[in-house]
This record gives C-alpha cells, sequence and structure tokens, in this order.
C-alpha cells in the first residue's frame, strides 16, 4: 500500500499547485509584472478552487479570482479554509478595486501561506504585515520553494535586484570584521583581509592566523585577542543603538512574535518564569517584554552595551561572556532562552551556541533564536541579509542560516522545532528534550 501523505506533505504539495498555477498567467500588457497563483482548500484538505493571475480578465489577481471561483462553487465558510499564494497579496489596487490583503480578512480566512514577499522596496511587507495584524495563522513557503517563485519571476524580480545598501548605512559603516582587521593590524599581524565566509567562526580565524605564523603569543592569547576585538567591534556598533533606523521600528511587530511564539508552548506568564536573552546589547530589544520578569539574566560580549543595559534592567543579572560559552550561567538553570538577532553575526559558531542553549535549559526549556531579515532605509524597507564584506542584500541568506540552526537544533536534543517568518526576522524554536537527549 502507498504511504500516507504527512501534513506537511500535503501542505507542501498544494504550494506547489499553486506555483504551477502560477505559470499560466496572462500579462495585461507589453510591461514586466509577475506570475502568481493561488489555491484555496478546505478544512479536509481538498481543493476548492485554484486561479492564476489575469485567469478571467487584464490584470485580475489570482487571490480575488479564487475566491470568485470558490464562491460560486457555494463555498461560504472561508474561516476553515486556507489559501496559498505565490506572492504577498496586495494592500492598494486602482480606483474601485479592493486590495486582495483586504479582500482575503473580509472572506474570512485564518490560514493563509505567502510564496514570496513582494520584491518592490516600496511595497514589500506591507501585505503580510496588514494580514498578521488581522489574522492568527500567517506562514511562508519554505526557503526553497521561494527561490522557485523567483526563478519563476526573474524578470519581475530583476527590476528591483540591486537592494544596495547606501554608503552611509550603519551596516556598511561599522563592520565587525573591519575592526577586528584594525586591531590585528595594529598588533603587528600583517594581515591584508579577512575571509567574508559566513561560517567562519573566531576559532577558525585563529587557526588561520597561527597557521601563517602572524600572531607573536600563544594560541590562547590569540583567541583572548579576537574575542576582545569582536566585543570592541560589537561596543562601537551598537552601544548606542537604537531602532531610528531600524526595520523592527514599524510597528515594533517582532515583540507580538515572540509572545506568539511562546504562546504555542502554553506560556502565558514571561515574567513568572527565568529567562535568559543571549546577545542582549545596550537593553533596547527588552523594553516591553522584561522589566516585570523576576529572574531575567542577560548576556553580550560588549563590556560598554551591557552596563547600559543595566541602567534600564536595575534588577537583571548582567553577564559579559560569549554566546558560545555563557560563562556564569549554570546548567538546566533557565526556563527560556531567547537570542535575538545574534546568529548571523561575524564569526559566530552557531553550533556551539546551541549547545550551550541546551546546556542551560531545564528540560522542557524551550529556545527562540532570530537572525535579522530587513533593513529600514529612509522609507525603503529592504528584505534581506548583508553577507559580510558585501553592500548587496542577499535573500536567502537568512533562510540559509535558519536551516542550519534547525538542523542543530534537532541533532542536539530539541523536539517540536519549527520556523516562523517574521516582518523584520526569522525564527526558530524548539523545546529541549524532557529526561536528556
Amino acid at each position: 500500500m502507498p504511504r500516507k501523505q504527512t501534513h506537511d506533505e500535503a501542505l507542501r504539495r498544494f504550494m506547489k499547485m499553486a506555483i504551477t498555477e502560477s505559470k499560466r498567467s496572462k500579462a495585461e500588457d507589453a510591461g514586466v509584472h509577475p506570475l502568481v497563483g493561488a489555491v484555496i482548500i478546505d478544512e479536509n484538505m481538498k481543493v476548492v478552487a485554484k486561479a492564476h493571475r489575469g485567469e478571467r480578465g487584464k490584470g485580475d489577481h489570482a487571490e480575488f479570482i479564487a475566491i470568485s471561483k470558490a464562491i460560486e462553487t457555494g463555498f461560504v465558510d472561508f474561516s476553515t479554509a486556507t489559501i496559498f499564494a505565490t506572492l504577498e497579496p496586495c494592500t492598494h489596487r486602482g480606483h474601485d478595486k479592493t486590495p486582495c490583503a483586504e479582500r482575503i480578512v473580509k472572506a474570512g480566512f485564518r490560514n493563509v501561506f505567502i510564496g514570496a514577499l513582494d520584491p518592490n522596496p516600496k511595497i514589500v511587507g506591507h501585505g503580510e504585515t496588514y494580514l498578521r495584524d488581522k489574522l492568527d495563522n500567517i506562514e511562508r513557503f519554505p526557503s526553497n520553494l521561494e527561490r522557485e517563485i523567483r526563478r519563476v519571476n526573474k524578470p519581475f524580480w530583476s527590476l528591483f535586484a540591486a537592494d544596495h545598501l547606501p554608503s552611509n548605512s550603519l551596516y556598511i559603516q561599522v563592520r565587525v570584521s573591519d575592526v577586528v582587521l584594525q586591531k590585528l593590524r595594529k598588533h603587528g599581524v600583517d594581515i591584508r583581509s579577512l575571509p567574508t565566509e559566513s561560517e567562519y567562526t573566531l576559532h577558525d580565524l585563529a587557526a588561520l592566523i597561527h597557521g601563517k605564523g602572524l600572531f607573536r603569543d600563544g594560541d590562547e592569547q590569540l583567541l583572548t585577542f579576537l574575542e576582545q576585538a569582536r566585543a570592541d567591534a560589537f561596543d562601537r556598533k551598537y552601544s548606542d543603538y537604537t531602532y531610528s533606523h531600524d526595520a523592527r521600528k514599524i510597528g515594533e511587530r517582532w515583540k507580538k512574535e515572540v509572545l506568539g511564539i511562546l504562546k504555542r508552548f502554553n506560556i502565558y506568564d514571561l515574567p513568572r518564569r527565568r529567562v535568559l536573552n543571549v546577545g542582549f546589547g545596550n537593553g533596547i530589544e527588552g523594553e516591553g517584554l522584561f522589566e516585570d520578569c523576576v529572574a531575567f539574566t542577560a548576556t553580550d560580549i560588549a563590556p560598554d552595551s551591557i552596563n547600559r543595559a543595566q541602567t534600564k534592567f536595575a534588577r537583571a543579572r548582567m553577564v559579559v561572556t560569549p554566546a558560545e560559552r555563557l560563562d556564569g550561567v549554570l546548567d538546566d538553570s533557565q526556563d527560556i532562552y531567547l537570542s535575538l538577532r545574534t546568529y548571523q553575526s561575524a564569526f559566530f559558531d552557531a553550533k556551539a551556541a546551541i549547545r550551550q542553549a541546551y546546556r542551560v535549559l531545564s528540560p522542557g526549556g524551550i529556545a527562540i533564536i532570530s537572525v535579522a531579515n530587513a533593513y529600514l532605509e529612509g522609507n525603503s524597507f529592504i528584505k534581506g541579509l548583508l553577507p559580510h564584506g558585501s553592500k548587496v542584500v542577499n535573500r536567502d541568506r537568512a533562510h540559509e542560516i535558519v536551516r542550519d540552526i534547525r538542523y542543530f537544533l534537532n541533532k542536539l536534543g530539541f523536539d517540536e522545532v519549527g520556523v516562523h517568518s517574521g516582518k523584520a526576522e526569522e525564527y526558530v524554536f524548539g523545546q529541549k528534550r524532557w529526561g536528556g537527549a
């Protein structure tokens, strides 16, 4: 007998169906327009309707057509249905036209899967944010299917391919690798450049410098020197950091996202839990989340930043230590491990950090890790992550890091491992196995 299809496999099949449907799209004029497909299924995972852009008229959007088709068949209860759209539903249409995101909400959908965000920096994220504010369950297609959507829509994506950050951006002006390189040269290490591969850890860098015979002191002193140089770089970059030019500024949706993930594990009493925040910086990300926590510990590698955080959180315990070691944090001592927008950092060892997360969490404890995936420059919302040594935003990089984190969490003894796509960051979460790995 054939193997029964799992729930996730079934969802993936409908996503692929929507992509296939998108390839049938009809352009309304000679301009470049996206190919978009939509599929609606009922609570029994049966297809109710599917549609593609321009199927019934010039410029008609796939979501509108699919909803119309479903209604024509007599389908009325969209609250039990799910819609898969290969492109982020629009929030603005021409005169006398209702945006697709609004149609989805008015129809009563609760479950929406979005294939890819609109690449236009003036539009990207608005449809998803609108839906997240109105509905309960908004998810993304897996990253490999998102890449397929972009391949199908290569001419449309090419219109917005040059997502460069301006030279005056904080993310360009102050780079961790540049500061580390400057400090090495000042110390007499004659090295022209540092590796830009994202997988390069401090230990890898130490091995490279040692192999070249460039550091006068011993190996242990070299690693300590590199740790201090990295810490100085983060202090220089983030000790005075605010959200004035940060994608998180838009609605501060990320706080709701964190609390929403905790609710998945039936955690509604965050202030009463033992909470560890790794990579806390100057404490800005804790405002509105952790002030009432009775047992809150925060760590960071940057001493000036963590000292500033202490002034905001007087009751909290602050520790200067790398995420890869977590010195001073006891085994099985925490209920919740949070590390937000730290794992994409330069010379960061994600596997070592996740080992520490497992060590310090009590059995059944929850880990939530996020990876930055957007920038705000002026009024433009730029989706993606800036690779080390580049000014061009990579739309795939955050998803690749999330994939690796998810793999490590599974391998190192976490259950219920999942992923959630937020407005400005991607989240991975899991629960430490009860009774050990």
